[in-house]
């Protein structure tokens, strides 16, 4: 190619370069996001220490009655990280902070009505991505930021 040749390209290799300086990190950002964000989430990825946000740093988070965790007993859980809601029971039986116990009792298929701890707009949250899990408990009105707790741990841990 003569000089006349590249600088007749140039507007072109500029908007090119420029292009890929953006829809790269858009692909990975999406990527991320929504295609990793899709992965099938593991039993023992939801029992175990959390690091939770704010004031919850270092409880520990068990989703079921006997001290495991199964992605069986979480509310309308669909084996990814999508969002699902309904009644629940929701059960701190530490008070030290150093433990929270969030159990989901079911009677044929539905909550004891007798539990006076049953809450009756439970809203949880299994976010995965690639390298952690969240989980996202809401007790309350969903724009009320004061009743939702975040729990984050490592994929791997």
């Amino acid at each position: 190619m003569t000089r006349s040749d590249w600088s007749r390209h140039a507007p072109l290799l500029i908007f090119l370069g420029a292009a890929a300086l953006v829809l790269v990190p858009v692909a990975a950002f999406l990527f991320t996001h929504i295609v990793a964000s899709d992965r099938f989430v593991e039993n023992g990825e939801l029992t175990g220490s959390w690091s939770g946000i704010g004031a919850a740093e270092g409880q520990t988070i068990i989703l079921n009655t006997d001290g495991t965790a199964s992605i069986d007993n979480v509310i309308g859980w669909n084996f990814r990280g999508k969002h699902r809601s309904g009644a629940g029971v929701w059960e701190r039986t530490s008070t030290d902070d150093t433990q929270v116990d969030i159990t989901f009792d079911w009677i044929d298929g539905q909550l004891d009505p007798s539990d006076p701890t049953t809450i009756s707009n439970l809203i949880i949250v299994i976010e995965p991505d690639p390298n952690t899990v969240k989980l996202v408990i809401n007790v309350g009105d969903p724009d009320d930021q004061s009743t939702r707790r975040e729990f984050v741990r490592s994929a791997g841990d």
